[in-house]
């Protein structure tokens, strides 16, 4: 059981992490092993997307806790819409 000051919940599954993200449009891509997720239409990327970051709640609902957030551009942003197509 995962509990912080308004969040109680258990880890989400990696299946029900990698759904949230791609059943909304966000390609999934991996560095070193670690998972992430990219929005081609807004070019952010979200990662730290590990279990311990999200949580399921009660309700259903997943509740991020610190996930990373950038917008990218440049030979960043080449890399990883390369990293997304595999």
């Amino acid at each position: 059981m995962i509990e912080q000051s308004a969040i109680k919940g258990t880890p989400a599954t990696l299946d029900q992490i990698n759904d949230f993200f791609t059943r909304r449009g966000w390609k999934r891509f991996s560095v070193d092993g670690a998972v992430a997720y990219f929005d081609p239409e807004r070019r952010v990327v979200i990662s730290d997307t590990h279990r311990g970051n999200i949580i399921l709640m009660d309700d259903g609902l997943l509740a991020p806790i610190d996930l990373r957030v950038q917008t990218l551009s440049g030979a960043l942003l080449d890399y990883v819409v390369k990293a997304c197509r595999g």
